[in-house]
């Protein structure tokens, strides 16, 4: 997959069999991310190391910048990094919708920002989407019209909006076994709104819930209620 930002340079992206991006390469520097805690820019090298507490990033190490303390909002988006003895480095405010604020500041340390995403050189928010072809779900959900549980495949056409955080952390049931299946993470629970395509063919408007933590993904998405 390849994207040309705004500044007319393309960046090029590799993904795994499960539908995680591994590498970026823009400007013939390719950087690997391992398990969402490791970047590592091949040439020229540089390793970026980051730690978690509670499934969030809370610090990053590298040559350049050696320990910086990662400062997060409720959302789990980046406001300021500082030094060990608590100095500012750098620190930036978002509007809700993402974007950085005209008197925002900036952070260039690190790559995370908005709720937790990576922000990648193209401006765009890297929220963990598969690519296509992966983005099919089959899981167990209810027909909001016949109230009877099937099991139902479905695919999901177009973007989901309306995104919602329901839960975060410690306060979703399922955060353990979340960690122990698909690894450690700041796993949040959200719901949306998207078109789906299921199994007969036909198109509906449907709720969507899934679980989404930075660097592995979005998992296990489910049709809540069916809105057409």
């Amino acid at each position: 997959m390849r994207i040309t930002g705004g500044d007319s340079v393309t960046e090029a992206y590799a993904y795994d069999a499960a539908g995680t991006r591994v590498i970026r390469t823009r400007g013939g520097v390719a950087t690997a991310s391992l398990g969402g805690l490791v970047e590592e820019d091949v040439s020229p090298s540089a390793t970026r190391t980051l730690y978690q507490f509670d499934g969030q990033v809370i610090a990053q190490r590298d040559a350049a910048n050696g320990v910086l303390y990662v400062h997060s909002d409720h959302l789990g988006s980046v406001t300021k990094l500082t030094t060990s003895s608590g100095a500012v480095v750098s620190w930036q405010n978002d509007t809700p919708w993402g974007d950085l604020r005209p008197d925002g500041g900036g952070i260039s340390q690190t790559t995370l920002n908005y709720t937790g995403q990576r922000r990648d050189d193209t401006g765009l928010l890297f929220c963990e989407e598969p690519p296509p072809h992966l983005r099919g779900a089959r899981t167990l959900t209810v027909d909001a019209v016949s109230a009877i549980t099937v099991r139902m495949a479905f695919e999901i056409v177009g973007p989901i909006t309306n995104i919602e955080t329901i839960a975060i952390g410690n306060a979703i049931r399922e955060v353990a076994r979340l960690r122990k299946q698909y690894g450690v993470g700041r796993w949040r629970k959200r719901k949306g709104v998207a078109l789906v395509r299921l199994a007969t063919g036909s198109i509906r408007e449907a709720e969507i819930h899934w679980y989404e933590a930075a660097g592995i993904g979005r998992k296990e998405l489910k049709i809540k209620r069916f809105l057409s």
